[in-house]
């Protein structure tokens, strides 16, 4: 090609065109010639050649027509191969380039290129391996790091927003305003369904109170006969349980508010329990239950006294309800190294190892046992526990009953 080139630019003078690719590009041997072809009976004019080896062959006439479209024609005999292409036509004949290298430079020639492919082939399908992981990282990169985001989403944080991320495209850009939008409205639909539970609840505590002083009195009217005391005693229990689920509906729709702040203070919880027992002297008494407190260490804790007073009570209350008659609860408050353990354990049938985690979900009861309590005593003890960054575990306990161990940190409490 760049004989044709050169030709062209000598203005066709082919005697001033130096045929040297030989040494120019290190190949030989490579035998050039220039041809003078008449175009009827194919009779050909050495003008000019490279070497002293004039190669005879010429290719069929018909593949002359390769020529006329800017191709180039190819060719072999025994000893060469050969390659023909069109410098310049004028009426009755043809100026042409033959370049010839014998088949045995030719072989040689492939070997090297087939080894060099086989060498450099799999390091090229290598390096772009590399550079397409490396591009498809780089354009995933924006939605990795949206998605890491996405993960450390927290239901307890509602008002929790996706951040514009820095040389991000408008397709991810699109997509982080769109989730967005959706956790608004999210966050907009929680917050009507807590406003709405709070709401019906107070609506609902007036006309009970009022009810239940009614039947109170009613109960204390002169001469009531025996069924007509057991009929207000049955109902005067469960305008008492419906009070019960109002108050912790009315608990759990306010601590799961988004913009509830938990007021923390240094509280005695060892004290918190003694109160506890109390309040709920009564019910230990009609069962007959007596109390085992192991090492009930004085210890302070930072967090909400009316909150943790609701929770060590429920605890306490739920091992009275589920245990037997004559049975005993024991209760120990450890200060550990590294935390602060409560447990509570009771004799009462205990609970199926896999009902465990379903415990503590709201409403929700063991199939096993009795139907006494709201069904949220536990939903309301775990939520408690959350807020001040503690955990309770369940086991089974020595004599079968059911052990709620709670783990307290020392660290203050970190709000979120």
């Amino acid at each position: 090609m760049e004989i044709k080139e050169d030709y062209h630019k000598l203005h066709s003078d082919y005697s001033r065109l130096s045929l040297d690719e030989e040494e120019e590009f290190d190949f030989p041997p490579l035998y050039i010639q220039i041809l003078k072809i008449n175009k009827k009976g194919l009779e050909k004019e050495i003008l000019k050649q490279s070497g002293e080896i004039t190669p005879s062959y010429l290719p069929p006439l018909e593949r002359f027509e390769t020529f006329f479209q800017g191709g180039v024609v190819f060719g072999e005999d025994e000893k060469f191969f050969h390659a023909f292409l069109l410098l310049e036509e004028k009426e009755d004949f043809l100026i042409v380039v033959q370049v010839s290298t014998t088949k045995q430079q030719g072989g040689t020639l492939l070997e090297s290129l087939y080894y060099g492919l086989a060498l450099l082939l799999p390091a090229t399908l290598f390096l772009l391996i590399l550079a397409s992981g490396w591009l498809i990282d780089r354009s995933f990169s924006p939605l990795h790091s949206l998605l890491e985001e996405i993960s450390t989403l927290d239901p307890k944080r509602p008002s929790w927003r996706l951040r514009p991320q820095q040389h991000n495209s408008l397709e991810v850009e699109e997509l982080t305003n769109a989730f967005n939008a959706l956790l608004e409205r999210l966050q907009e639909a929680f917050n009507r369904l807590s406003e709405f539970s709070s709401d019906v609840s107070h609506e609902i505590k007036t006309p009970l109170s009022s009810l239940r002083i009614e039947l109170e009195m009613a109960a204390h009217s002169k001469n009531p006969s025996p069924q007509k005391e057991a009929f207000w005693e049955r109902n005067l229990k469960r305008i008492d349980l419906i009070q019960k689920i109002i108050e912790n509906l009315l608990l759990l729709s306010q601590t799961d508010r988004s913009d509830f702040v938990m007021e923390s203070q240094d509280i005695y919880l060892d004290e918190i329990i003694f109160e506890s027992l109390l309040l709920l002297k009564n019910r230990l008494q009609e069962k007959s239950i007596s109390l085992k407190t192991e090492q009930i260490t004085p210890i302070t804790l930072y967090g909400n006294l009316f909150l943790l007073q609701i929770a060590i009570k429920n605890l306490i209350e739920n091992a009275i309800i589920h245990s037997p008659f004559n049975a005993s609860i024991r209760i120990s408050l450890q200060n550990l190294p590294q935390q602060i353990c409560l447990e509570i354990e009771d004799e009462g049938k205990g609970i199926p190892t896999k009902e465990y985690p379903k415990v503590f979900k709201r409403f929700y009861r063991v199939q096993s046992h009795s139907n006494e309590g709201s069904g949220l005593g536990l939903a309301i003890v775990k939520r408690i526990l959350d807020l001040h960054q503690a955990t309770i575990f369940l086991q089974e306990g020595h004599k079968g009953g059911l052990k709620v161990i709670c783990y307290f940190s020392h660290a203050p409490l970190i709000q979120k």
